[in-house]
């Protein structure tokens, strides 16, 4: 029960707004907490986590001390690590779209960290403005803030590994959180015992995050990009004003009332009293001399990132780093709306078979007699929109064939002889679906062979897929060709009635998951 006042001193209302500290309400002890742990069905993890999401509820609304209440909420973060680590290496290392049961896995997550973030601002929100209550609990009023961020970062990255849709209201919880840091001096202190982290940085790696655009990223480069925030994050700084240099602002975000995170500045902007700028360009001076050193063929440890920096794909992914940064990424062709359905398939060698079988037969019959005799079987999705660019689809059936972000796939409306050549540039589920974009490649594709002469003077045919006219190359030819297969100054010849056409290959434009782009020249 709560301590009461008697009436003589009823007139200390002050008072009163202390006792919740000094509550006699029992709570668990360390010793109790971990025997109810115990008593947790171990071998269904799952149960476990929504457990402790549940008592993390109770623990945040308990009327014990806020000091209290936060050491039970940590005991709980480290009962629940390790599965949380175990879900998060599990959707690492699944196909999309992601089957029930990861999905499961991802939801169970994303609700255990959900309900640990907004317990901690709850205590945060329950420790009065007052020189005695911040003089009891002020270590762990500014502890609660930094882990509240910190588990929002956290419940963020498993949404990302999801691909699926964050929820906005996370936005809301960090202004708040900045909100009050501001209020009370702490944006900028280190408030965890042996940690450097601070509020500003883990709101500004939010941030830096959502610009990069996480839907459009396979888990390998999410991985390597949130490493090199949680490393170099701390030089973009949150800030009430900022000077504009040559009247540009790129490397300037606005961070306000947004549902949608941080947006770009305008040079003739003016800033609302609750809006700060994310100040990039300290980062992307960084980020350009990284990308300058490998690019120079520079060692990653003599620049300070890890040894997976020295692959090709690093500088590649570093490079889009800079480019959203520098200027938030907006949309090229107004999208349309487009409903029929259409078949998808994915990856350079069923795409061969799909072209050499049933994609080229409109009638339903045909393809189902095509798909019988062993040829390649295609998925089923829906057209949500379209434009001069490419297509947003969205699954149609429970039963869908793997597709990863940087793979081409061959996309055919049905009762439609025409196949559209793409690449998979964005992936998100959301609760009606699996929901993809596709970036167009080309409107038709000839499956042929080039020939390659081996040391010993024999050739070898290796199979291509030459696109006529592509869209990347404004209209000119390219092709699709195995990993390392080709090289350059080999020469494509396509038999036609006219004649033979020959094209000199230039240059690979892009490696893709199971192919390279490659762009060519006719001769």
């Amino acid at each position: 029960m709560d301590i009461r006042l008697p009436p003589r001193l009823a007139r200390f209302g002050f008072l009163q707004s202390v006792l919740p500290a000094v509550s006699f309400s029992i709570a668990p002890s360390t010793r109790e907490m971990s025997s109810w742990v115990a008593g947790l069905p171990a071998e269904q993890p799952l149960v476990v986590l929504d457990s402790l999401a549940e008592r993390a509820k109770a623990v945040a609304h308990s009327s014990v001390s806020p000091s209290r209440r936060f050491r039970q909420l940590e005991q709980l973060a480290q009962h629940a690590e390790p599965l949380l680590k175990r879900l998060e290496a599990q959707l690492d290392a699944c196909r999309l779209p992601l089957d029930s049961a990861s999905k499961a896995a991802a939801n169970t997550a994303d609700r255990l960290l959900k309900s640990l973030s907004e317990a901690h601002l709850h205590i945060v929100q329950t420790i009065k403005p007052s020189s005695i209550q911040r003089r009891l609990h002020g270590k762990t009023f500014a502890m609660a803030m930094l882990r509240a961020a910190q588990l929002i970062n956290r419940r963020s990255a498993v949404v990302h590994r999801a691909h699926a849709a964050g929820s906005p209201r996370r936005w809301k919880l960090l202004r708040k959180l900045l909100e009050i840091g501001e209020q009370y001096a702490l944006l900028n202190q280190p408030a965890i015992p042996g940690s450097s982290d601070t509020l500003e940085q883990a709101i500004a790696r939010e941030c830096l995050m959502s610009l990069c655009d996480p839907a459009s990223l396979e888990n390998s480069e999410l991985g390597r990009i949130r490493f090199y925030i949680e490393r170099f994050g701390h030089l973009a700084k949150l800030r009430k004003e900022v000077s504009l240099f040559e009247d540009t602002s790129a490397g300037l975000f606005v961070f306000g009332n947004g549902p949608r995170g941080p947006s770009q500045l305008r040079a003739d902007q003016v800033l609302g009293d609750k809006e700060r700028v994310l100040d990039c360009r300290e980062l992307l001076a960084r980020a350009r001399h990284h990308l300058a050193g490998l690019r120079q063929g520079l060692h990653a440890t003599k620049l300070g990132l890890p040894m997976v920096a020295n692959e090709a794909s690093y500088a590649y992914m570093l490079s889009r780093c800079v480019e959203q940064w520098s200027e938030a990424k907006t949309r090229r062709h107004t999208r349309e709306d487009y409903l029929p359905l259409a078949e998808l398939v994915s990856g350079f060698d069923a795409i061969r078979q799909f072209l050499s079988s049933t994609a080229f037969r409109r009638r339903e019959s045909d393809r189902l007699q095509g798909a019988g005799a062993g040829l390649s079987v295609a998925s089923e999705w829906r057209i949500l929109d379209q434009s001069r660019s490419g297509f947003g689809l969205r699954q149609a059936s429970a039963h869908t064939l793997p597709v990863s972000i940087g793979e081409v796939v061959a996309m055919r409306p049905l009762e439609r002889s025409h196949v559209h050549i793409c690449v998979t540039r964005r992936l998100r589920h959301e609760d009606e679906g699996c929901n993809i974009g596709l970036e167009r490649l080309s409107g038709s594709a000839l499956p042929t062979l080039i020939e390659k002469t081996l040391a010993d003077g024999s050739t070898h045919s290796i199979p291509v897929l030459l696109l006529p006219r592509s869209v990347c190359f404004d209209g000119g030819p390219a092709m699709l060709a195995p990993h390392d297969d080709v090289t350059v100054g080999m020469v494509l010849r396509v038999a036609q009635r006219e004649g033979d056409l020959r094209f000199r290959l230039e240059g690979v434009s892009e490696r893709l998951a199971s192919c390279e782009l490659w762009q060519l020249t006719r001769i």
